[in-house]
């Protein structure tokens, strides 16, 4: 009798643990679904320039893209370059961020800009996560803009594109594995979003 309740018991356990890790696999194949964001018209530019000094979390590099038009913002231009630097001070983490456009034709300079980067391991990998900035801007052409360094929560550096932020603890483990940015998206030119 004995062996029977045990073996009723374990079946039971490893239907638990069955529906356990099926929710698992689905919630984290959902978490990395990209978010859906209307486009402005342009063309990011693969391999971007990016340094990683995980011992020191110091995460620096430039992202890029080229050939930008929006006919409602009437902006033009044939490159936009970001230029990041994440790291940590006293066991904070600091960011700053400036931004340069080549090339204007447009009606308009960019004057503002919002942007988002995927969050990658240094391997190349898709964090699930992130990284959401509005960069200080110039508005001459070919001119690096200006940013002051600012220090967020820890559980406002990544968020995951829909609006949910990646909590402290995700936060430290992505600074303790090392990350660059890539893939450029445009959120917001001059107040307009898509």
């Amino acid at each position: 009798m004995k062996a029977k309740k045990n073996n009723s018991h374990f079946l039971f356990m490893l239907c638990i643990v069955s529906l356990i890790t099926l929710s698992c696999d689905t919630l984290e194949k959902d978490s990395i679904t990209d978010p859906v964001v209307e486009q402005f018209g342009y063309t990011n530019v693969v391999g971007t320039d990016y340094i990683i000094d995980v011992p020191k979390y110091n995460y620096s590099g430039i992202v890029n893209a080229v050939d930008l038009f929006d006919p409602e913002t009437k902006v033009k231009a044939s490159k936009i370059s970001f230029k990041y630097l994440i790291s940590v001070f006293f066991g904070e983490p600091t960011r700053s961020g400036i931004f340069m456009s080549q090339g204007n034709t447009g009606e308009a300079m960019i004057f503002s800009i919002n942007i988002r980067t995927k969050v990658l391991y240094s391997d190349g990998r898709f964090t699930g996560f992130y990284y959401d900035y509005s960069p200080g801007v110039s508005t001459k052409d070919a001119t690096w803009g200006w940013d002051t360094t600012g220090s967020p929560n820890w559980d406002k550096v990544f968020n995951n594109g829909n609006g949910v932020y990646a909590t402290s603890t995700q936060a430290k483990d992505l600074f303790k594995a090392g990350f660059y940015l890539d893939a450029l998206q445009i959120l917001s030119i001059n107040g307009i979003s898509k």
